[in-house]
């Protein structure tokens, strides 16, 4: 945590660190069930720390469209200024935002990138980012997406845990 400016509050890493121990418990272990259960701490994790962002700094409030170092590969990547979803409980996780909250909260994730975690769309057999392959099993149950699951879940569980250990590392401080 930050000391002074953008720093997260007690409550608020109590509520992040409360996230990591509400870990799905599925009856039996499989890749699957692993895969799934962390990268279900994944978004609710993201989804929180893009909630607090949006505390900190409202729409009113944004900055305007700017290019920013990225934290996820040291590339140069254009974020524009999005608008937010007003009363609405359900919000599509956007990586754009993620990334500004994780820049807000000064988290160093560039160990690995958020999008070979939170990237959305189609993705290439193969290739295909966690919360792609999640979205292809939990919509469609799609037998290709089980088994590359099944393929790479050494490198999916690594860059979710990485995740998951930068915000817990944070809210322990």
């Amino acid at each position: 945590m930050k000391i002074d400016g953008n720093r997260m509050s007690l409550q608020r890493a109590g509520a992040l660190l409360g996230i990591l121990t509400e870990k799905p418990n599925f009856l039996i272990n499989t890749a699957l069930s692993d895969f799934l259960s962390e990268y279900f701490l994944c978004e609710a994790l993201a989804n929180k720390l893009i909630e607090y962002w949006e505390v900190d700094v409202p729409p009113n409030n944004a900055k305007p469209s700017k290019i920013i170092k990225c934290l996820s590969g040291g590339s140069e990547n254009e974020f524009h200024t999005t608008q937010r979803n007003k009363k609405s409980s359900f919000k599509i996780l956007d990586v754009g935002r993620l990334k500004r909250a994780l820049i807000h909260f000064s988290l160093d994730f560039s160990q690995v990138s958020a999008d070979a975690v939170f990237k959305s769309g189609k993705g290439i057999v193969h290739k295909r980012t966690a919360r792609q392959l999640r979205n292809a099993y939990a919509h469609s149950l799609s037998v290709s997406a089980r088994d590359e699951i099944a393929e790479r879940i050494t490198e999916l569980m690594g860059s979710m845990s990485k995740f998951n250990s930068v915000i817990s590392g944070m809210a322990n401080e």
